[in-house]
């Protein structure tokens, strides 16, 4: 009667473990028969009972490992990979879900995402149309000013500005008093005819440009002691920030109160620039001193620029121009234009103030 782990070959180890054991059975059995028979006084006698120890304890072995086996070991072992194989099947599943539920997720967050867009693009929509209407009673020159509030009033109050209005007039007021450099920096955009405009230069340019007028102007013949004095006194009046950057630029001239207002700095500095000498005559006590002084303040004026406004005013009807070109233009001309009238109005009160001081 043989027992059930080995009725049924289970798999290819369970054949190979039971060949081992009746192999090592067979010889073990063939050993002892021939050392009963013959005997075992020879050396190949002894040398075959050694390596039976060996093989008794391999028997021992194969046989405890075959009775591991029994007869649904390989019923088991496929029941394993058929759970291996169903739990992979779930897992593939179950990501595959979760792909689809991200997914869904995301075109519920974009659907959102675009109703909020859409939402917000029409209340943006119906903001600039709100103040589109209320722009409509912007005005540079507005016909109506803010009181500000009062300890006695905490309110705001429009009021007539100081010409009055007429009859029909619309009533506007001035939404912003800002320069073009800062409108340009700040809203992408520059106002024709701004009556707040102003040109602001960096101190390193405003020092190149007295340096150039010193160099071709009356100064020119100035000792080469003084002109050194000069080019210090210059750069030391004339100081960049500690730290340069857009923006970091000083006041050179501008329109103010219905005209233009110089930098007073810059205008002595124009002086200086022109002088020859520490004890020699002011400019406006020289004969033809105002007409020198003035080439002086317009060629160094207008140093800070690299085209004439003729230039820019003929580059910009060309076509094909980007918009950020146009924008530049538009920007340079009518800082030049402040220059122009700022030049001729400056000029103007010299030979006003040199006729009155001859009529004295």
């Amino acid at each position: 009667m043989l027992p059930g782990q080995c009725k049924r070959i289970q798999c290819w180890a369970h054949l190979v473990l039971l060949l081992g054991v009746v192999t090592a059975a067979i010889l073990t059995l063939d050993t002892i028969f021939y050392s009963i028979k013959n005997g075992c006084r020879g050396k190949f006698c002894q040398g075959r009972i050694l390596p039976l120890i060996f093989v008794v304890c391999c028997i021992f072995y194969f046989i405890r490992t075959i009775l591991q086996y029994d007869e649904n070991l390989l019923k088991k072992q496929k029941d394993i990979e058929q759970a291996k194989d169903d739990l992979a099947k779930h897992y593939q599943e179950t990501v595959a879900e979760m792909d689809s539920y991200i997914a869904k997720s995301m075109d519920t967050q974009a659907s959102l995402a675009e109703r909020s867009f859409e939402s917000k693009r029409r209340d943006f929509q119906r903001f600039m149309q709100k103040i589109a209407r209320d722009l409509l009673n912007h005005s540079l020159y507005p016909t109506c000013v803010w009181d500000k509030p009062t300890p006695e009033r905490q309110t705001w109050r429009l009021k007539a500005g100081r010409g009055g209005m007429q009859p029909n007039e619309p009533i506007t007021f001035c939404y912003c008093s800002d320069p073009n450099h800062l409108l340009m920096r700040t809203v992408g955009f520059v106002l024709p005819d701004n009556p707040f405009n102003r040109i602001m230069v960096k101190p390193r340019e405003l020092r190149e440009c007295l340096t150039a007028a010193s160099a071709e102007g009356p100064g020119a013949v100035a000792p080469q002691e003084f002109s050194k004095w000069r080019q210090e006194q210059i750069e030391e009046n004339l100081q960049d920030p500690e730290e340069d950057g857009p923006g970091v630029s000083m006041f050179f001239v501008g329109r103010h109160g219905g005209g233009t207002q110089w930098n007073p700095l810059w205008l002595n500095l124009c002086g200086l620039a022109m002088a020859t000498s520490m004890d020699g005559e002011h400019w406006s006590r020289c004969p033809g001193g105002v007409d020198e002084y003035f080439g002086v303040l317009k060629k160094a004026s207008w140093h800070i620029f690299d085209t004439t406004l003729e230039e820019d005013q003929e580059t910009i009807k060309a076509e094909g121009l980007s918009e950020n070109r146009q924008l530049a233009l538009a920007f340079r001309i009518q800082q030049k234009e402040i220059l122009t009238e700022a030049l001729n109005g400056f000029y103007k009160q010299l030979t006003d103030a040199q006729a009155k001081a001859a009529a004295a």
